[in-house]
């Protein structure tokens, strides 16, 4: 039998492909259901699913496209961070000058690859499938023995843990690592949070079942936070920061974990890069980079050096 004869039809391997794919733009992508099946007992993950969906398809309008036409038209995406929307994103494009725009940082997004005209005409029912609303990509065309797993450019994992953890828990971590004066490891975090446990009765069954090992604290700790140079960082701006929750931040705070993320020492102009390259804007306000700089660093002549376990009180 011939190599080719034990493929079998052109028509049958895009059958077979459709399984697990679909066209975008005549190329071929993994369904969201399949990129995250992984993952797919995890209460973030349908959130995760809709956001990719809502990406594929305002790339099928449009080759080229900037952020805000990516998030217009898509509820989806009103909770995504920058840096996770970024991490979709970046699956199918990359950031490029906007040179039809008068602000000189002003950014683009633009495929990966070209179009491919003869696929999406030859196989319109394939390529059709992204525009269309709903729910695009049923879980029982799936392939269940797909293995994928996301995490964004900057190590920080874009989907939720494998147990279900309350949003009495999630916020108990949330404050916790707020009121504790500085960024800490899973050892600390660990420990700390079996002394919780022993503290708060309401959570108490929970908290202790978290803390039977490591690994499930560190699940529990992914939902929330950003593991950065071997502490972990609140993924959000901490509440004793944050004036309300009608009035967020998060962008500004997902600059610096952007930048301390590549580097423990930075500058205040790579900083400024960084604010550019996320969200198209020059620079941090001043009063809020006054306030969220000196939880991730400390100030040594022109340089930022990342805090690690360093109190900010």
């Amino acid at each position: 039998m011939t190599e080719e004869a034990s493929l079998g039809s052109e028509a049958e391997v895009v059958n077979t492909a459709a399984k697990v794919g679909l066209l975008l733009r005549g190329n071929w992508t993994l369904r969201s259901e399949v990129y995250y099946v992984a993952h797919k007992d995890r209460p973030d993950t349908e959130h995760f699913i809709k956001a990719r969906n809502a990406v594929m398809r305002a790339f099928s309008e449009s080759p080229v496209l900037r952020r805000e036409e990516i998030r217009q038209n898509a509820p989806e995406l009103a909770r995504m961070s920058q840096l996770d929307l970024q991490s979709i994103i970046e699956q199918f494009a990359f950031k490029e000058r906007d040179t039809s725009a008068e602000q000189p940082s002003a950014q683009i997004w633009r495929m990966k690859v070209p179009d491919d005209d003869m696929m999406q005409s030859d196989y319109p029912e394939i390529a059709s499938k992204i525009s269309h609303g709903g729910d695009l990509f049923p879980a029982a065309e799936c392939a269940a023995d797909s293995k994928q797993t996301v995490s964004t450019a900057h190590g920080r994992v874009g989907i939720a843990p494998k147990k279900v953890v309350s949003a009495q828990v999630q916020q108990l971590l949330v404050d916790m690592l707020d009121q504790a004066g500085r960024w800490m490891s899973l050892d600390e975090i660990h420990l700390k949070l079996e002394q919780q446990a022993q503290a708060n009765t309401d959570l108490q069954e929970e908290v202790e079942e978290l803390c039977t090992t490591k690994e499930g604290v560190e699940e529990a700790l992914l939902m929330v936070t950003v593991l950065l140079h071997g502490v972990y960082v609140l993924k959000a701006v901490p509440p004793t920061l944050s004036r309300s929750k009608a009035d967020s931040q998060d962008v500004y705070w997902d600059v610096l974990i952007s930048a301390f993320s590549k580097s423990k020492v930075t500058k205040r102009t790579e900083i400024n890069k960084v604010c550019q390259s996320m969200i198209g804007e020059n620079e941090i306000p001043q009063t809020t980079y006054n306030k969220f700089i000196k939880r991730f660093a400390v100030n040594k002549g022109s340089n930022w050096t990342f805090r690690s376990t360093m109190s900010w009180k």
